[in-house]
């Protein structure tokens, strides 16, 4: 399953200009933190940019809402360290 987000999200950015490797590092990370392949989990900024090797918090919000604007995952966050904000993959 987690193959066929990752497989149908390469295909569909590859002509997208505006998607960077930052992009396709940060949805393989969220890929990473996805539990039991349930839809919405909650996600921790730390983990995700340890896991996609991203330095930059203005580079992972970056990051972040340019994945909400092109509809692969919608992102409400808790500003909560212990809780993690919440994602969602969409299918």
């Amino acid at each position: 399953m987690t193959e066929d987000l990752l497989t149908r999200f390469l295909l569909s950015v590859a002509g997208n200009p505006k998607i960077l490797t930052s992009h396709i590092s940060l949805f393989s990370a969220i890929l990473c933190c996805r539990k039991c392949g349930k839809d919405s989990f909650n996600i921790n900024r730390r983990n995700l940019m340890k896991l996609s090797k991203i330095r930059s918090t203005a580079t992972y919000h970056k990051c972040i809402w340019d994945l909400i604007e092109i509809g692969f995952v919608l992102y409400q966050p808790s500003f909560d360290p212990l809780l993690g904000s919440e994602m969602t993959i969409l299918n």
